[in-house]
């Protein structure tokens, strides 16, 4: 006879499908999703850069799994619900610092193995920063 805690409950993780005792706090689906909370990071991920069906091939590419798009939809829409309140909310910016503020610029180009690649470097300071020196 079977009792309810020898039984298993099945998860989608990173290294494959598992199989979790009903008695572990891990048996517990997150979000009602049977996958674990790392591998649906990593698909609400792939969901939003590429087109659903593009991100199940890439998750069988780089991961080695199965993924039906329709789960990558569904838990992108699940997330995207979720934080759609914070997207909603007014961007609050810092007051603007008093007095006067530098801005500083530089390009180069920088000879590596690949061949050329553009550098970038910017600073910004406020005038109260600088050092008064004897020059």
């Amino acid at each position: 006879m079977c009792r309810p805690t020898d039984v298993k409950k099945k998860i989608k993780t990173r290294y494959g499908q598992i199989q979790i005792a009903n008695s572990e706090a891990f048996s517990q689906h997150p979000n009602g999703f049977g996958i674990s909370p790392y591998l649906q990071e990593k698909l609400v991920f792939l969901g939003q850069l590429e087109v659903y069906d593009q991100a199940a091939q890439v998750a069988q590419t780089l991961l080695g799994l199965s993924i039906a798009s329709s789960q990558i939809y569904r838990l992108s829409n699940h997330y995207g619900a979720a934080i759609e309140i914070d997207l909603d909310q007014p961007v609050t910016a810092d007051p603007p610092p008093g007095g006067i503020v530098y801005v500083q610029a530089d390009g180069a180009m920088i000879l590596t193995d690949e061949g050329y690649k553009e550098n970038k470097l910017s600073r910004i300071f406020k005038a109260t920063d600088l050092k008064q020196g004897s020059l």
